[in-house]
């Protein structure tokens, strides 16, 4: 088996595991190649061409990972524009958070801005219904303190969130924190 076959059968097996972003599988095929590599040279059949250094070694890598990646969007199995808007709506169902922090944790995935404004368009994001919820899920957790004291927790509460700070003082205001 040769390089491009393993790392195309390691790419395989992680996705079907989870899903991926371009960017993340990029990053596992890097790291998978950089473990496994001496052990590989070793193997008969393993490369393609014979690399004699370091550039050669990366420039061989690098190409191999490119091809395996338009391999793995031809089959759809990678789709950057999809994993967002699933990612979106997973998270506004089952954890909600701001826009802020929605479009931060997906740059984190690798996910590209356009990308992202694009697919935050298709949601109502209502960061100040999503603040009264978390205030009214969470308000025990700071019941016991003094009046500033409530107020300063909560905000930071919702800030940790990625909400919009006038979402949380309207909020706020509302709950009559």
């Amino acid at each position: 088996m040769n390089c491009y076959e393993k790392l195309i059968k390691y790419s395989f097996f992680l996705l079907g595991k989870k899903r991926y972003t371009i960017f993340e599988i990029k990053q596992k095929l890097n790291q998978h190649f950089e473990k496994k590599y001496n052990k590989w040279i070793k193997e008969k059949n393993f490369l393609e061409e014979e690399i004699e250094n370091n550039d050669e070694k990366e420039d061989f890598k690098n190409k191999t990972i490119k091809k395996i990646i338009n391999r793995l969007l031809e089959l759809k199995y990678l789709d950057d524009f999809s994993f967002a808007k699933d990612y979106i709506s997973h998270s506004l169902e089952l954890r909600p958070r701001g826009k802020f922090l929605l479009t931060r944790e997906l740059k984190n995935k690798g996910i590209e801005e356009d990308i992202i404004s694009e697919n935050l368009l298709k949601f109502d994001i209502d960061e100040f219904e999503i603040a009264k919820k978390l205030l009214e899920k969470n308000k025990y957790k700071w019941r016991k303190s003094p009046s500033q004291k409530q107020k300063e927790k909560a905000f930071r509460f919702l800030a940790s969130k990625g909400l919009n700070p006038d979402a949380i003082l309207n909020a706020l205001k509302e709950f009559q924190l």
